[in-house]
């Protein structure tokens, strides 16, 4: 037995390199810095605050530069015109977003529903046989 274990080879000693730790550590500072760059980004986009103002805001203080002699009455109009279009389209916008709150449309073409429509007789029209309930 003695000589068995004389015979037995030594284990090599393990050959520690450190360039894989120096490469793995630079891999985690990575990861770390694009975890934090995604999350600072998304903090951004959850809070931004809306500096714009808006067009009724913009034509109010055109109003005031008017009132103090800084724009005249013809730029104001022009001013009021370009402004006036924005408001508008800014007011289809909201009445279209309260329409569709409201839910669906009835579907009336399903079959048994009802086609009575509120809308008044056309002088060509030919009176309906349906009745409204």
């Amino acid at each position: 037995m003695a000589i068995l274990a004389a015979v037995r080879p030594q284990p090599k000693p393990v050959n520690f390199d450190p360039r894989i730790l120096i490469n793995s550590l630079w891999i985690v500072g990575f990861l770390l810095l694009g975890a934090l760059v995604i999350a600072i980004v998304s903090y951004w986009r959850k809070n931004i605050r809306d500096d714009r103002t808006s067009p009724s805001e913009q034509l109010t203080h055109f109003r005031n530069l008017l009132d103090d002699g800084e724009i005249s009455e013809e730029e104001y109009e022009a001013l009021k015109a370009v402004l006036g279009g924005r408001i508008r389209k800014t007011l289809e916008k909201s009445t279209a977003a309260e329409t569709t709150e409201g839910g669906p449309e009835p579907d009336n073409n399903r079959p048994g529903t009802s086609q009575v429509s509120n809308e008044p007789a056309k002088p060509g029209d030919k009176p309906s046989d349906e009745t409204p309930a």
